[in-house]
């Protein structure tokens, strides 16, 4: 019994190693991409982030107004007061704003071509981005405050309306 619990024990350690070394090649040949960030790259990476979380709110304060599900655009956005002028995503071409509901709860949807550099990406990458194919698509759910100035907003809406969607 015991030869068991150690070659159990052997098997998971040794693929825990294989793991760790496909994880390491993985970084050794992408992390070199996302690191590489010229001036106007790290710009536009802080651009790209702070723009998308504009649009999201916009987005979420819009859905929680109308009860809408469904492709948004920016003008649609901007003539109900929930975004003041257009917003550009350095880098990202053919930008498309959704917003989707699968079961009880809806997300807001950035979905845009890949940019050639993916550097620009870093940041909303942990925040929910991910990219298939030659597009990326950041969703975030409606509920999701995470953000300060999402949460004092939210908290205004939901004083003078009622949460009905």
């Amino acid at each position: 019994m015991r030869s068991v619990k150690k070659q159990s024990g052997m098997a998971l350690i040794v693929i825990f190693m294989l793991l760790m070394s496909a994880g390491a090649l993985f970084f050794m040949t992408k992390a070199p991409q996302l690191m590489q960030l010229s001036a106007s790259d790290k710009e536009a990476q802080v651009l790209v982030k702070d723009r998308t979380e504009r649009l999201i709110v916009a987005i979420t304060a819009y859905h929680r107004a109308t009860c809408q599900i469904g492709i948004v655009t920016q003008d649609t956005l901007q003539e109900g007061g929930f975004l003041q002028k257009p917003v550009n995503l350095p880098q990202l071409n053919d930008i498309h704003l959704k917003i989707e509901k699968s079961g009880y709860s809806a997300a807001a949807v950035i979905d845009a071509e890949k940019p050639q550099n993916l550097a620009v990406l870093s940041e909303i990458m942990p925040l929910g981005a991910s990219v298939s194919g030659d597009r990326v698509k950041y969703v975030r759910s409606i509920s999701d405050r995470s953000t300060p100035m999402q949460r004092m907003i939210m908290a205004d809406i939901n004083l003078y309306s009622a949460n009905h969607c």
